[in-house]
Parts: C-alpha cells; structure tokens; sequence
C-alpha cells in the first residue's frame, strides 16, 4: 500500500492510563462497573462529542446520583503516561508520510496532553470534542479525511479499540488494532510504510 496519510489513535497507543473512569470510581468509592452505569453510555458519548461539558456532566451527576464532586475529576485525575517507542515510531513515520492523530476526548485531557507537548508528534490534531463527532462514528473519519484532502484508499488508521477498527474497515480504510509498539512495528513493515532515509 502507498498511503498519503497515517491516522493514529492517541489515548491507548501513544499515551497509556487516559481512561480516568477507574480512578473517578475509586475517588467515590465505587466500582468501576458501577460508576459507567450511573454516567451511562450517551453522557461518556457526548463528553467526547462534545456535546455535553464536564461542567454540565458533573452537574446532572450530582442531581441524578445524589453524589456531589469536590471538584472536575475528569481532569483532576487524569494521570497519562507517554509511549516514546510509538513517538519513535510516529516521528519515522513523518519523514514520509503525513501523520495526524484522530483521538477521542474531552477539553481537559486535550489541554493536558497539549499542555505537555506530547501531541508534537503529529502534523495535526483532529479530536473529538472540536470536531462534534467520536470514534466509531463514521463521520469521525470522514472529517479528517475531507480536512486532509484524502480518499481512504490514502490512508491507514492506527487504534486500540476493535470498534473504531472495525467502522475504519467498513469504509474501506486500511487499519492497524494496535497492541503493543514491537507489533505496529511489525505490520508497517510489512506494508512497506518503514522506509530507509
């Protein structure tokens, strides 16, 4: 293959420990389990869509559970950790390929990963909540395709989720399910897409 474009996921591939929802139910003393079921499904959704704030979410938590927040604990406890063997890995790729990361997310964990400089990486960040749309979504795809001017037979898309692999797939955008960095390694070589300067 012979893309244009590399898109890659950044929470679970270039950044580690980005899914706070753990760290949020140990705070309240709950399960994990049952904190995901009080947020529920489409409030997780629009937080990444940005259709709902985590002001606003908090709020509603705090009416609908009865549990008060000290305080945004979404950015509170967000606590990420940084993959330089996939920044090594990203940085390769950008000799030859443009590369941009495709991540849902919410305003806090943007400005974090922002704030740290660990999005420099990339070419270009497109995330979700600017972008009113969240992986699996189709339409995630589309607009960063139709911002970067590409087809997805230009593109190859890297993500730890099956989910979003699997909507990549259905339009017919080459994927990688990423698991560890030796493995992604391992497929780009094989596609050809680890060059020699």
């Amino acid at each position: 293959m012979n893309p244009k474009l590399i898109i890659c996921d950044v929470g679970g591939v270039l950044c580690g420990n980005t899914d706070v929802r753990p760290a949020i139910a140990a705070f309240l003393h709950t399960t994990t389990e049952q904190f995901c079921a009080m947020m529920g499904p489409a409030d997780w959704h629009a937080l990444q869509s940005g259709a709902l704030s985590e002001q606003v979410f908090w709020d509603r938590f705090s009416r609908d559970v009865g549990r008060r927040a000290p305080e945004d604990l979404w950015g509170a406890l967000f606590d990420p950790s940084f993959d330089e063997e996939v920044a090594c890995l990203l940085i390769e790729l950008r000799r030859h390929f443009r590369v941009v990361a495709g991540t849902n997310t919410i305003p806090s964990h943007y400005r974090m990963i922002e704030k740290l400089g660990w999005y420099e990486v990339f070419d270009a960040v497109y995330a979700s909540h600017m972008m009113g749309t969240a992986k699996p979504d189709p339409d995630f795809f589309w607009h960063i395709l139709r911002g970067e001017g590409c087809e997805p037979s230009q593109a190859f898309f890297i993500d730890d989720e099956g989910d979003n692999v699997a909507a990549a797939r259905a339009i017919d955008l080459a994927s990688h399910l990423y698991r560890a960095a030796a493995g992604l390694r391992r497929d780009l070589g094989e596609r050809g897409l680890l060059r020699e300067t």
